[in-house]
């Protein structure tokens, strides 16, 4: 791992954390929490086997895995799908250009954009997001914003 990536990313009880306005390449890891700092830019996907959670206008060029569950702050652009073996959870005015697949909930917060969106659990819409397809799991609920 070169020095500047080390430097960028660091290690917290519980898991790693990227700064406020970083710029790094696509990220993996094992378990824990990922935080993603506001205005943070990967530039390729990320995989992570526990929880990823990215602040406000984060930007990731690529796919997103998440082992856990995965939350998008406000603002956020997710070049690419989002998966997690949990819940998603997007907030207003974050945008994932391709589907979003969760093996739990899917909380749609506000004015979101996603693709089609396949829930394992239920759909819960709250606001008016764009969205493709809605497949959930369980139900889909509705409550205003």
């Amino acid at each position: 791992m070169a020095d500047w990536i080390r430097d960028a990313v660091r290690r917290i009880d519980g898991g790693h954390v990227v700064p406020r306005f970083a710029v790094v390449p696509g990220l993996s890891g094992a378990g824990g929490t990922l935080w993603i700092g506001d205005g943070a830019t990967v530039q390729g996907g990320l995989r992570h086997g526990g929880a990823i959670v990215a602040g406000r206008g984060v930007r990731v060029l690529g796919p997103v895995h998440g082992g856990h569950e995965v939350v998008l702050g406000a603002a956020c652009h997710v070049h690419g799908p989002v998966e997690a073996e949990g819940r998603v959870v997007v907030q207003h005015g974050a945008v994932v250009e391709g589907p979003l697949r969760a093996g739990g909930d899917v909380l749609l917060l506000g004015e979101a954009r996603v693709g089609d969106v396949e829930a394992g659990g239920d759909v819960l819409v709250a606001g008016a997001p764009h969205t493709g397809r809605l497949r959930p799991g369980g139900r889909v609920m509705t409550r205003a914003w």
